[in-house]
């Protein structure tokens, strides 16, 4: 049968359906027909292998550099009792009588442009902090008899302070942001919407400035008497209010945003605020190592329209119903 379908087919076909059965047949090698393709072959697998190696050297470089440069710009003044903690690509202050972060630093790097690492979901426990939050603190998981578990949130999110995204160059530094000590109780329509949207804005920032890393302190405002989650064991803290700073040191500009968890319908620029008034509202000195003249600079006022992109630069922020005159109307407050 086999004879005879190659006579229906021309020469060049034939040859070559041969040589696949003989090959498949024989199971010939490649340095049996052509030492050099295997030569090759093994060559490449080398130049891959050392691909490899001078990428994982680059990328520890890098993280190396960020914390290098973490404390020597971007770190808040250190209180009586703080304790520094830092992770591959950020630090924090991290509150055991809360069980949350006081605040965390890290850069956003252009390196975010090429990032091609994918978010992990891995929470767990951070091995440098004991005690802080966990799985049970956000929902219950029971296991069922068909070997499935069932799963009961308390209505809250588990809500990046340095988010994932920022990382996404450096698998290491993605797994280490889902560490519970970089983790709020954040409702489902604060974290997924405005917060997210904060943080696309200062990511999209980078991609217009390609050669420009920020500096960005995130935490909650923490005080006394906080709601907190009824059914976790740890009884984590509901924070009412979370802000996020940004600091350009090439263009000595800073931007900060104070919001509260709400369900939020003003655009992000109406939640800009001074850094200088997050510093009074916190009590933390943040960028406390830059000369005074720059910290003042940067801090004293946050401009939108250096942020923005080109098409928003003259957005203004809306006013809000008290501020604006009798007989006028939010339109946004309206819809």
């Amino acid at each position: 049968m086999l004879s005879i379908r190659l006579l229906k087919l021309n020469q060049s076909t034939k040859f070559m359906l041969s040589f696949m059965i003989l090959w498949s047949a024989c199971n010939i090698s490649y340095s049996q027909i052509n030492p050099r393709i295997e030569e090759l072959l093994n060559q490449r697998q080398i130049v891959l292998n050392t691909k490899d190696s001078l990428d994982a050297l680059i990328e520890n470089a890098k993280l190396d550099d960020i914390i290098f440069r973490i404390h020597k710009y971007a770190l808040p003044k250190m209180e009586d009792g703080d304790s520094l903690i830092c992770h591959s690509a950020l630090c924090m202050v991290f509150s055991q009588k809360n069980k949350v972060a006081k605040w965390v630093v890290h850069v956003l790097s252009p390196d975010i442009i090429e990032g091609r690492v994918s978010r992990t979901n891995n929470f767990r426990n951070d091995p440098l902090i004991p005690n802080t939050a966990n799985d049970s603190d956000y929902f219950l998981k029971t296991l069922l008899d068909d070997g499935k578990y069932k799963y009961e949130g308390f209505g809250y999110d588990r809500g990046h302070l340095a988010p994932s995204a920022d990382f996404r160059w450096s698998s290491k530094a993605l797994s280490e942001s889902y560490y519970y000590s970089n983790i709020t109780p954040q409702t489902p329509e604060f974290n997924r919407e405005k917060w997210a949207e904060i943080e696309s804005f200062l990511r999209g920032y980078v991609y217009n400035h390609p050669n420009t890393s920020l500096y960005i302190v995130t935490g909650p405002v923490l005080s006394n008497n906080l709601p907190v989650i009824e059914k976790s064991p740890n009884k984590i803290p509901i924070p009412y209010l979370h802000y996020k700073i940004a600091v350009d040191l090439d263009k000595k500009t800073g931007i900060a945003f104070l919001l509260p968890q709400e369900n939020l319908s003003y655009p992000i620029e109406s939640y800009i605020v001074s850094i200088d008034s997050i510093e009074k509202i916190t009590g933390i000195d943040y960028f406390s190592s830059l000369p005074e003249e720059d910290e003042i600079l940067i801090e004293s006022n946050s401009n939108y329209s250096k942020w923005a992109p080109e098409k928003q630069k003259n957005d203004v922020a809306p006013l809000l119903s008290n501020e604006l005159p009798k007989n006028a109307y939010n339109s946004i407050e309206a819809t």
